[in-house]
C-alpha cells in the first residue's frame, strides 16, 4: 500500500492538527505546541473538579452528580491509572491523588467486593494496585494487589469473557505472576485456560466459539464478551505456558472469527443472528485485531493479514452504527489506541497519521469551561438522547486523556506506555502493512 502521507515531522503533525476546523477554545490547545498533553491536563483539571477527600482517601463520582464505582471499566481505578499516567507526564500532584484513590480501593477490598472481574471487579483492582506499587514502590500497594489477586483467583467467575469472566481473570493472573512472580498465579491463569478449554463449542465452519454465559443462545463473537477476547487470551496464555492445547483453541476461534466475517476487510457483525457492525473495542476490529495479533505472535506471523483487514475496516468507517462516542470502549479514543498499538508492532507513519487525525478530533470534540475539559456522549448505541460525561476509563475523560498521553508521547519519539493486562499489542511483533 502506497503511503498515503509521507513521514511527517513532530511540527508538521502538529501543524495539520492547528489548520483543522476547531471550536474556538482549541486555539489555545493546539497552539501549545503539545496539544495532546495539554488536552490531557485539562481534562485532568475536570476529573479533580469532582474528587471528594475522604482522610487520605479520594473518591471520584462516575460523573457530577452520580455514584461512585470501584470497577475498572468506570469508575475509581481507571482515574487512578489515568493519574499514573500524568505523573509520568510531568503532573507534581497526580501520584499522590493516584495513591489516595489507591487507598480507597484497598478500603473497598476490605469490605467484600464480590466480583472477580477484570474490567468488573477485584481482578481490575489488583491490576490497578500493582500499578500504584510499580510507580510508588510503596509496598502496601503491592501487598493489597497481591491479596486482590489471590481473592479473584479462589472465587473464578463463571462467565467466559474479557469484561467479567475467565479471559480477563486470566490475564491479570498472568500479568501479575510475571510482575510479582508469584507462581500460583500463572498456575490461576492457567487454570483459567483450562476451564475455557472446557467451554468451548464446536462450529459448522470448523472453528470453536465462546459464549458469554452458560445457557446462552446468541453469541457475541468481539472481544469484550467473545470468542475474539477468549483467543486473545488463549494465545497469550500459550506464549507464557507453550501449551499446545491452548494454542490449538485459539487458532480454531480464530478460524471462526474469520467464517464470520464478511467484504475483503474484517466486518464481522455484534451478533451473527443480527446484521449491526460496531467498529470499536467491545464488539468490532479495534477489538478483534487484538485476538488476531496475539495468534500472529505465537504463530509467527500467519495472522498478520488479517490485523491489517481490521485496521483497513476501521480506517474505512464504512458499514459501521458508530454514534456520538468518544470512550475507549466504543468510540475515538479506542481507535485511536488501537492505530497507537499497529505503529508500535510495525512502524508504519501509515498508521501514525490516522492516529494523529483522531487524536486531532478527539481534541476538537471536547466540550470547555474554565479551561476544563470534558467529552459528553452516549454510552449506549440504542440510548443516544442519554449525553453525559463521564471520568472512568473505557467511557470517560481519564481513558480518552491516557490515549491523548500515549499519542503525545509517541509523538516525541518515545514509547507509549500500556496500562492494561489483556492488551496483546505488549508482544509487538513484525505487522508490515501493504
Amino acid at each position: 500500500m502506497k503511503d498515503e502521507e509521507s513521514i511527517l515531522s513532530r511540527r508538521s503533525f502538529l501543524g495539520a492538527g492547528a489548520r483543522a476546523t476547531a471550536p474556538p477554545w482549541a486555539a489555545g490547545v493546539f497552539g501549545t505546541g503539545r496539544p495532546y498533553k495539554e488536552a490531557a491536563f485539562r481534562a485532568a483539571r475536570w476529573i479533580d473538579s469532582l474528587e471528594i477527600h475522604r482522610g487520605v482517601n479520594t473518591i471520584w463520582p462516575i460523573s457530577p452528580g452520580a455514584s461512585v464505582s470501584f470497577d475498572l471499566y468506570s469508575g475509581i481505578p481507571g482515574v487512578v491509572l489515568f493519574q499514573l499516567a500524568l505523573s509520568k507526564a510531568g503532573s507534581r500532584d497526580a501520584l499522590t491523588r493516584a495513591m489516595a484513590g489507591a487507598n480507597t480501593l484497598i478500603e473497598h477490598i476490605a469490605s467484600g467486593e464480590t466480583k472477580s472481574g477484570l474490567y468488573v471487579g477485584i481482578a481490575g483492582i489488583s491490576w490497578t494496585l500493582e500499578r500504584v506499587y510499580q510507580q510508588s514502590r510503596v509496598a502496601v500497594y503491592r501487598d493489597h494487589a497481591r491479596l486482590a489477586a489471590r481473592t479473584a483467583l479462589e472465587s473464578l467467575p463463571n462467565e467466559t469473557d474479557v469484561v467479567f469472566g475467565l479471559a480477563g481473570v486470566g490475564y491479570m493472573l498472568l500479568r501479575m505472576s510475571e510482575s510479582v512472580g508469584d507462581s500460583a498465579l500463572l498456575d490461576g491463569a492457567v487454570t483459567c485456560g483450562e476451564r475455557l478449554l472446557d467451554r468451548a463449542q464446536e462450529t459448522d465452519d470448523g472453528g470453536v466459539r465462546w459464549l458469554m454465559r452458560s445457557g446462552d443462545e446468541v453469541e457475541m463473537p468481539g472481544f469484550s464478551h467473545g470468542t475474539a477476547g477468549v483467543v486473545a487470551y488463549l494465545a497469550t496464555l500459550y506464549q507464557a505456558t507453550g501449551s499446545e492445547r491452548f494454542l490449538s483453541a485459539a487458532s480454531a476461534g480464530g478460524r471462526h472469527l474469520i467464517a464470520l466475517s464478511e467484504g475483503d476487510d474484517c466486518m464481522i457483525p455484534r451478533k451473527p443472528t443480527e446484521r449491526i457492525f460496531y467498529s470499536g473495542w467491545c464488539h468490532g476490529p479495534v477489538g478483534t485485531a487484538r485476538a488476531f495479533h496475539a495468534l500472529n505472535v505465537a504463530e509467527g506471523g500467519r495472522w498478520a493479514d488479517w490485523v491489517v483487514k481490521c485496521a483497513k475496516a476501521v480506517r474505512k468507517g464504512v458499514g459501521f452504527e458508530d454514534w456520538n462516542n468518544f470512550g475507549l470502549c466504543c468510540g475515538l479514543a479506542g481507535k485511536l489506541a488501537f492505530f497507537l498499538d499497529l505503529f508500535a508492532a510495525s512502524g508504519s507513519q501509515n498508521w501514525l497519521v490516522v492516529a494523529k487525525r483522531l487524536g486531532d478530533e478527539l481534541v476538537r470534540g471536547a466540550v470547555s469551561s474554565d479551561g476544563e475539559l470534558c467529552w459528553p456522549h452516549a454510552e449506549h448505541r440504542v440510548k443516544p438522547s442519554e449525553i453525559v460525561a463521564q471520568s472512568g476509563l473505557m467511557q470517560g475523560a481519564s481513558g480518552i486523556g491516557l490515549t491523548l498521553l500515549q499519542l503525545d508521547a509517541v509523538l516525541g519519539g518515545e514509547s507509549a506506555s500500556t496500562y492494561l493486562p489483556d492488551n496483546p499489542f505488549l508482544y509487538p511483533n513484525n505487522i508490515n502493512p501493504e
